[in-house]
């Protein structure tokens, strides 16, 4: 049943929007654009607040998190090295 799930969609090799994000059709045509999650490496300043510490361990212990999920301009996100694939 997932075989044949996977079948309806066509990956078109030639048709990228940056990075690693693809362009893939259904069999109708609908275009659907994929993303690679965002890693982020604790990487810690030694000026890092509490406050900052606070907000930054969801992110420590899940090391991946998907675009939109986090804001890469928020005080905290400088405590980590931040590859984003999509770009």
């Amino acid at each position: 049943m997932l075989r044949q799930g996977i079948s309806n969609f066509v990956i078109d090799p030639n048709v990228h929007f940056g990075g690693s994000t693809t362009l893939i059709t259904n069999q109708n045509g609908v275009p659907i654009s994929t993303q690679q999650p965002i890693e982020l490496r604790w990487n810690p300043h030694e000026d890092i607040t509490t406050f900052e510490l606070a907000q930054a361990i969801p992110y420590i212990l899940t090391q991946f998190v998907m675009p939109g999920e986090i804001d890469l301009d928020a005080n905290f996100v400088r405590h980590f090295d931040v590859f984003d694939h999509n770009n």
